[in-house]
């Protein structure tokens, strides 16, 4: 998809936010086609700066203008005109069935990790659905003093860079947590696997207790509920890294209650 096309998408999630040289600010954003039912990634999405009529929702749909990007050799990876987005309805989190149809029919659900990998070297498969066997863990780590400074000193780049243009900057606060997610495939080739889960929502429920002494066990208690494979059908939404294709990140993680199967003979 050399030209731009329209697209009505599904908006599955988004990463926390990162600075960007060339556009400020960029949030990862995950989504399903409506007509093909396949995951894209849609970005550069400056979702801070977009004015109300543009400013979309976790498991909303939404048209917009999209195209191939040009500098991202993954093939989910399309560019996408902020200003031509209309925001239609949203699928709610008491939709069961339907947000669950939604993610068992894309072609990008697989059994594992090590089947998203098989994928990703034969067909350059950039992006995966992994419906754990079980959650085996579920914990809060910091990130370094070195992060800490590489994020600054970014941060100071682009402020400079505002002052020299006369252009507004949103700062960012430095995501200081990590939320670790250890998980097991139903895959006889899973040793299990354990990823920092990097969904901008998370990180937004850090800092709404940010003063409250427990608040690490609120967080990890959020997370116990969301992601129970005892009662609730969990889905992780997985992408690689432009600069290390064979390297798989958590981008974001969804749930529905476990759908109870009716006898035959009730």
């Amino acid at each position: 998809m050399d030209v731009w096309q329209e697209k009505r998408l599904l908006v599955l999630g988004m990463t926390y936010p990162n600075y960007s040289s060339k556009y400020t600010e960029n949030v990862c954003t995950g989504a399903i086609e409506e007509d093909t039912c396949r995951l894209v990634r849609i970005h550069p999405v400056p979702l801070r700066y977009l004015d109300e009529d543009h400013s979309f929702k976790t498991f909303q749909w939404i048209r917009a203008r999209v195209a191939s990007h040009p500098n991202d050799p993954r093939p989910e990876s399309l560019r996408i005109d902020p200003q031509s987005i209309v925001l239609e309805q949203v699928v709610s989190s008491k939709e069961h069935a339907l947000r669950r149809k939604l993610l068992e029919q894309s072609p990008h659900l697989v059994r594992s990790v090590e089947e998203l990998l098989e994928r990703q070297k034969r067909d350059r498969v950039s992006l995966g659905i992994v419906k754990p066997k079980a959650i085996t863990g579920l914990r809060i780590g910091r990130r370094t003093a070195t992060e800490r400074a590489e994020w600054l000193q970014k941060e100071a780049e682009l402020l400079s860079q505002e002052n020299l243009f006369g252009e507004r900057m949103k700062r960012l606060d430095f995501p200081e947590l990590k939320f670790l997610v250890e998980w097991s495939c139903d895959d006889p080739r899973c040793s299990g696997h354990e990823m920092s889960l990097l969904e901008w929502g998370l990180h937004e429920l850090a800092r709404k207790y940010r003063y409250d002494p427990d608040r690490e066990a609120k967080v990890l208690k959020a997370m116990h509920r969301r992601l129970d494979t005892q009662h609730r059908d969990v889905y992780l939404f997985l992408g690689n890294f432009r600069d290390r294709l064979y390297n798989f990140g958590l981008m974001g993680a969804t749930s529905v209650p476990i759908q109870i199967q009716e006898s035959l003979f009730d």
